[in-house]
């Protein structure tokens, strides 16, 4: 057989070879975002649809697919559980923090949040799930999602140069993607930028920053922790001063205290959903743009 033709065979071997086979996300915006950089790969989500990452038991089939992963993405923060089920199952994948490898370019902390006041103002603002004070919700961001895929993207050119090709066009079609759905998002808002609203937790600093939404406080500084009455009297006393006109609740906690706050103020409750993976958020941009139709409801 001629060389040539042997080294086109080659070529075509290689460009067929399975791209990081075992893949593990811990929810689904990663999830969603892997699978259409690398479709032919086999992406295994942790954390179930309507769950919450901030609390998460795993299964034993799940600690053999991170003992098996080749690669493991983790968001950092509100998914560090992540990170004991790799000790525990002695994984030797490769394990991508997307806050570690954001590092300087995140650009909210809990001492800084949309309000742009200190935590000395007497605010609670901790947060046991957060990367050092960085708040870990970069998902809700697309254009941080932009970088976290230019990341993930970068370290698998790394492990498979026969691919980088493929793996460049599909990274350039995402970011593209993602631009539009910013677009797309940032008109779906604009109409409701000035009106004050209270999240239940601070899930929301980066998607209320980046289209520029009047978010004025959580009502819970973390999860799995109930408002204690001097919180709820601030929040009461915020709705008035700030004529906030929706509050909402999360799909993946009780809303409880935020159906009480609503009622006693008499403002509109709505349920968001941050982390997706059910039928109406089966794809991130899904996910962002059920949102974003949520929150400009409650607030027209």
């Amino acid at each position: 057989m001629p060389y040539k033709y042997l080294s086109l065979i080659t070529l075509l071997v290689l460009s067929s070879y399975p791209l990081a086979q075992n893949i593990v996300t811990s929810i689904h915006p990663y999830t969603s975002l892997v699978q259409q950089l690398i479709p032919e790969a086999k992406v295994t989500q942790l954390l179930a649809a309507g769950a919450s990452p901030h609390f998460f038991d795993p299964k034993p089939s799940q600690m053999r697919a991170v003992a098996e992963a080749d690669l493991i993405i983790i968001n950092g923060g509100v998914d560090e559980w992540l990170k004991a089920m790799i000790a525990a199952s002695g994984s030797k994948a490769q394990v991508l923090d997307i806050l570690e490898l954001l590092g300087d370019d995140l650009p909210i902390t809990e001492t800084a949040l949309i309000r742009g006041e200190a935590a000395a103002d007497g605010h609670d603002q901790e947060d046991d799930h957060d990367h050092e004070g960085i708040n870990a919700h970069i998902w809700l961001d697309p254009i941080m999602m932009i970088e976290a895929m230019k990341r993930i993207a970068d370290s698998l050119i790394n492990s498979y140069p026969e691919k980088a090709e493929s793996l460049k066009l599909a990274l350039e079609k995402l970011i593209r993607d993602l631009q539009q759905l910013d677009s797309e998002i940032t008109a779906i808002l604009s109409p409701v930028q000035a009106e004050a609203f209270i999240s239940f937790h601070n899930a929301w600093p980066y998607f209320a920053q980046r289209y520029g939404l009047n978010l004025v406080m959580e009502i819970v500084p973390s999860p799995g922790r109930e408002p204690s009455i001097q919180r709820m009297a601030e929040l009461l006393s915020l709705i008035q001063e700030k004529k906030v006109k929706a509050i909402f609740a999360e799909k993946q906690l009780s809303s409880r205290p935020a159906e009480i706050i609503a009622a006693e103020a008499h403002i509109a409750l709505a349920v968001l959903d941050p982390v997706g993976g059910d039928a109406e958020t089966s794809s991130y941009a899904d996910l962002l743009k059920f949102n974003a139709r949520i929150i400009r409801e409650a607030l027209e």
